[in-house]
């Protein structure tokens, strides 16, 4: 027969050491950095663009919107390759110089001369921890729009 008020002790030291160390876990994690980055860069495919973002452990250097031929993924897809569409890849180049991972979210568009979004890519990517290194997508889109396309409009947070 065991006795309720050992049970009771034993359950509010349990919850007692839960708080401790939430409490510990708070104290000494790393301040989370929310920050954003806005610009808008002419549109050019193939041309890389200087970002210049550089606070605490995080470099953001720059971004470009890169043609790329025989897109594995967008082939399967899209199984009757037509003249009207292509494969580009968002590429941002990054360092971490940190200890953690940080997410960012990407939205990354080309717009035409009236500010109209016409494609590009809005996700969540990871700056992985100690790297240098770049986030990507690789999309199709229309080779119209890619004509008619007048700024890059790069938004990150994280």
């Amino acid at each position: 027969m065991s006795c309720p008020h050992v049970r009771h002790r034993f359950a509010a030291r349990s919850l007692g050491l839960s708080l401790l160390g939430f409490a510990l876990l708070f104290a000494f994690a790393s301040p989370v950095t929310a920050d954003t980055i806005e610009l808008e860069f002419p549109f050019e495919v193939d041309t890389w663009f200087d970002i210049g973002y550089d606070e605490g452990s995080i470099s953001v250097k720059r971004v470009r919107v890169k043609s790329i031929k025989g897109n594995f993924k967008s082939t399967i897809f899209r199984a009757n390759k037509t003249e009207f569409v292509t494969d580009v890849q968002i590429q941002v180049e990054y360092s971490n110089r940190g200890s953690n991972d940080v997410e960012a979210l990407l939205d990354i568009v080309w717009v035409d001369s009236e500010g109209r979004e016409i494609d590009g890519y809005r996700g969540e990517e990871d700056m992985d921890e100690g790297e240098r290194d770049e986030m990507t997508a690789a999309i199709s889109t229309s080779r119209y729009g890619l004509e008619v396309a007048k700024k890059l409009v790069v938004n990150i947070d994280f």
